[in-house]
């Protein structure tokens, strides 16, 4: 082997410990990063050389840097995630309907429907009791009023609920075209001479699916090329580069459903 020969192993070994320094560094300063996966380089032997006495090692190569990345914890943490959201925006909704009949607080009716019966029992025992009358006609009034209040909380909390369905859905149509967008360049980046696998985008994407995890439950799967497939109610949300809109309508009571690919997916969501 040549006096170069051996500078250019030297080289090799500088660049390499070189590429793994600068990796090392990039995961201390992002180790506050909120979806940031640590990564690690990937060194492969380079080349041997032919000599007059057969191949003789050339040095290190770094081949790419590797995200540390684990499928199956991911899609355990995504469910998780999912489950968490819909128990919160549960509890949130039955939370201002309990409210609305905290018999403990004196709200609801209870009070107001054991009075009614007690005032007309009053009126039972005493007929011809004008003040029983007037009693059981407040009452009355009263039970109506109290009925009528919490009919209109309902009506406020089911319009409310109508309303975030409808904000959620845009929120998720904008998730889903950066899914996709960011799908397009995975399967450039895979699809160049590197054919590695770009950490950067892959991070942005995960960071999407949970944003997505907080609005609907979904599925996942990724394809051969490098992009993902997300699927909600049975239908595809993203697939691949394409994705298909999810909308909302209202039925004859005014409820809102969840129409995606021109599909009526409530029930499955």
């Amino acid at each position: 082997m040549s006096l170069f020969g051996l500078y250019n192993i030297g080289e090799s070994a500088l660049t390499a410990s070189q590429a793994a320094l600068a990796v090392t560094s990039n995961n201390i300063a992002n180790v506050n990063t909120p979806g940031y996966s640590a990564e690690s380089v990937t060194l492969n032997i380079a080349t041997p050389m032919p000599t007059d006495v057969g191949a003789v090692g050339s040095g290190v190569t770094a081949t790419g840097a590797t995200r540390s990345y684990n499928a199956f914890i991911e899609a355990q943490l995504l469910n998780q995630q999912q489950n968490q959201s819909k128990s919160s925006a549960l509890d949130q909704t039955w939370g201002q309907v309990e409210q609305l009949f905290n018999e403990s607080q004196g709200i609801g009716l209870s009070g107001p429907l054991s009075d009614f019966f007690n005032a007309w029992n009053s009126v039972a025992t005493a007929p011809d009791s004008t003040a029983a009358r007037t009693v059981l006609l407040q009452k009355a009034n009263t039970l109506a009023s109290s009925a009528q209040t919490i009919e209109s909380s309902l009506v406020d909390t089911v319009n409310n609920a109508n309303k975030t369905i409808a904000t959620d859905a845009n929120q998720i149509n904008t998730i889903a075209s950066d899914i996709a967008g960011l799908n397009n360049q995975i399967i450039q980046q895979n699809t160049g001479t590197s054919g590695t696998q770009p950490a950067v985008l892959l991070d942005q994407r995960d960071a999407d699916l949970k944003a997505l995890a907080k609005l609907t439950d979904f599925s996942s799967y990724e394809n051969s090329n490098g992009s993902i497939t997300v699927v909600v109610g049975m239908r595809n949300l993203v697939a691949g580069t394409q994705t298909n809109t999810m909308s909302t309508t209202a039925d004859a009571n005014g409820n809102q459903k969840v129409v995606l690919d021109g599909t009526d997916i409530t029930a499955n969501i």
